[in-house]
């Protein structure tokens, strides 16, 4: 995935708002060619269930509506290079590629080293966001805050690794969005009233995501589930 200064734009939540409404009348024509697309990003790419490819109801609006979700998240995230840039539709986009468990396994091990080869502590938390011109910085008071903001800043590599773990969380969550999503309106809930539940969960988990990731006990912490997080979601989240 190519990512342009890391930073994320407002026009995410329109995007995604226009997926979830246009959505709701999605006709059963193609709809297996979708749910196989989207298990398989949802199964190789960010390995988030071995259930992604179940041919139940649920499932497949899931995987479906997972794919669209990412591929308009992937064009505010990651976009083109200008000279390449299209009017791309839905159906029209590159594929992308994302972190999956064992990229960011690695990132971790990677960043870890990084750390101590710059005698930064690690004993203690540290904080780690982006600026709105795609700069990491440290938001936590750590001994080392300048130290590991310039770390960043002379090696790109770990700076985009990081966007990179920072986007797999993301799309994890959106997948048990999509599923979750799924359950209601197999449930009896309206399609309507699911689909502006699934928006309202989307936007928080932007929100929870933007606030960045913290780096404890020599791996990231999943910022969906830090119990801060999960409490400031919650009336997001709750059915």
């Amino acid at each position: 995935m190519q990512i342009q200064n890391g930073v994320q734009t407002s026009q995410q939540a329109s995007q995604v708002n226009s997926v979830t409404q246009t959505g709701q009348n999605q006709g059963a024509t193609g709809q297996q060619e979708h749910v196989n697309t989207a298990a398989q990003v949802a199964e190789d790419k960010v390995s988030l269930s071995a259930n992604a490819t179940d041919q139940t109801s649920a499932q497949a609006r899931a995987v479906a509506k997972y794919e669209d979700m990412t591929r308009v998240y992937s064009t505010v995230v990651a976009p083109q290079e200008e000279e390449e840039t299209t009017s791309n539709t839905l159906n029209g986009l590159p594929s992308i590629e994302l972190f999956n468990a064992d990229d960011v396994a690695e990132y971790e091990e990677k960043l870890a080293n990084a750390f101590a080869k710059a005698g930064i502590d690690t004993s203690q938390e540290i904080d780690l966001a982006f600026d709105y011109e795609g700069n990491v910085y440290v938001k936590n008071d750590h001994p080392d805050k300048e130290k590991i903001e310039q770390l960043f800043k002379e090696d790109r590599d770990l700076q985009q690794g990081l966007v990179q773990t920072q986007n797999f969380y993301m799309f994890k969550e959106l997948y048990r969005l999509t599923q979750e999503w799924a359950q209601k309106i197999d449930s009896g809930m309206s399609e309507q009233m699911a689909g502006e539940w699934l928006l309202s969960s989307s936007k928080q988990a932007q929100k929870v995501s933007a606030e960045g990731l913290t780096f404890k006990e020599g791996g990231m912490v999943d910022p969906f589930e830090r119990s801060a997080n999960n409490a400031v979601a919650l009336s997001a989240y709750a059915g």
